[in-house]
């Protein structure tokens, strides 16, 4: 027997699953973090790869935008960003920080503060926060190959260094970090959605993949280098949110480094075509939303047969947000998805958060899904069709009288970001 530890929020969930029946336990290779994180960002800004150094990018500027991610992501900036913005002031130049919030809302003070921090956000530094509806807030920098006009924050397009910073993650088309702190980043409303029609296409639908069937990915990154974008640091974390990598460079060398640390620390290897009854998954403390923290069904996917079952364990304290739209289109049939894209056609979805379930909808095609989460969050999952509890026992033994007593299991506690690979 062995005890599976799932972790819930700032707690955990464990079930005892017989030894027989596990097929495999996914467990990130996790190196120390960092203990200079700061002085680690700008070793890397000084040592880039595919732009110059950061005395070279500082050289002449009187103004420096600094764009950091969102709400949305864990990373921290109180002891990486007063180093950086100490190298900007030295020369003369003014940093200012922009929120890179993309299609959604502001972030709230508090989220600010844990974010920032308090020195920071009250030190009179010039912060802005992208809004993706205040056109008067953008500059038009031309089309990508794609077709996507590009409007861009002119808050960045005004500051003569232009430096991104942010996490580098699976996610749901791939991989988050690079130019994406650009689009959808810092980008219009009319921008992101002409980028997110790419997100239905099936090379978009992959996590993990960036080959060139991934055309939202090379959209975002074309994008990214039209914007004039100076550098880019891209971060991989622990669990804890603690860094264990940094990496500062141009748009696609600085994104193809983090990927390889990436999966070095989070992929994990299964015999070709070895799949899973029941799959069980959790996903990270700073996932509030069932949103993001259903992006774990996205990469057990492969690992669980069709018909099988996909355990999601999340407490999700702020609700479904984007995931209750998917309501509208239960159950998960193709008369039901012929629906969706007609109202994504005429403008009655729009695309920048249909996206964020779309992949999730295609899986509860072929699979099932149960959500482990807070009792208050059940009501909500029942009208959606998806069963909830919130004892992973219980979802265990429903699964297992679906699947028998022969089912094959496999766990990843932090199935969000655990990239299988087939040999």
């Amino acid at each position: 027997m062995t005890v599976i530890k799932i972790p819930y929020g700032d707690d955990e969930k464990t079930i005892d699953i017989p030894d027989s029946r596990l097929l495999t336990t996914v467990q990130p290779k996790l190196p120390k973090p960092l203990q200079e994180p700061g002085k680690a960002t700008i070793e890397a800004l000084e040592n880039p790869t595919g732009t110059g150094p950061l005395t070279d990018l500082l050289n002449g500027a009187k103004k420096v935008a600094l764009v950091t991610d969102n709400f949305a992501r864990p990373t921290r900036y109180h002891n990486i960003l007063p180093p950086l913005i100490k190298e900007i002031e030295k020369v003369g130049a003014e940093p200012i920080i922009i929120i890179a919030n993309g299609g959604l809302r502001q972030t709230t003070r508090e989220e600010l503060i844990n974010k920032l921090g308090e020195k920071i956000l009250d030190s009179g530094l010039s912060i802005f926060q992208n809004v993706k509806n205040k056109a008067e807030d953008y500059g038009f920098v031309g089309f990508t190959s794609y077709g996507t006009p590009v409007y861009v924050n002119k808050q960045y397009l005004s500051s003569d260094t232009k430096i991104g910073i942010h996490t580098c993650q699976m996610t749901l088309w791939g991989y988050g970090g690079g130019g994406s702190i650009v689009l959808p980043g810092i980008c219009m409303h009319e921008t992101i959605e002409w980028n997110h029609h790419f997100g239905i296409s099936e090379g978009s639908l992959t996590p993990g993949y960036v080959g060139e069937k991934n055309f939202l990915r090379k959209d975002i990154d074309e994008a990214a280098r039209l914007s004039g974008i100076s550098t880019i640091v891209n971060f991989v974390i622990n669990p804890n949110g603690e860094i264990l990598n940094v990496n500062a460079g141009g748009v696609d060398a600085s994104f193809k480094n983090a990927i390889d640390r990436f999966d070095e620390i989070y992929s994990y290897r299964l015999k070709e075509k070895q799949q899973a009854d029941i799959a069980i998954g959790g996903a990270f403390k700073w996932d509030k939303y069932l949103a993001h923290a259903c992006w774990g069904i996205s990469t057990l996917n492969p690992v669980t047969r069709d018909g099988g079952t996909i355990i999601v364990v999340a407490p999700c304290p702020n609700g479904l947000a984007h995931f209750n739209f998917i309501k509208n289109y239960m159950p998960p049939n193709m008369k039901n998805l012929r629906r969706l894209l007609m109202d994504v056609y005429y403008l009655k979805q729009e695309l920048w958060h249909v996206i964020l379930w779309y992949p999730i909808y295609m899986i509860m095609m072929k699979k099932n899904v149960i959500v482990v989460t807070e009792e208050k969050n059940h009501e909500a999952l029942k009208n959606l069709g998806i069963f909830a509890t919130t004892s992973l026992e219980e979802a265990y033994e429903k699964a297992s009288s679906k699947h028998g007593p022969k089912a094959k299991v496999i766990a990843a506690p932090y199935s969000k970001w655990a990239k299988p690979i087939f040999d």
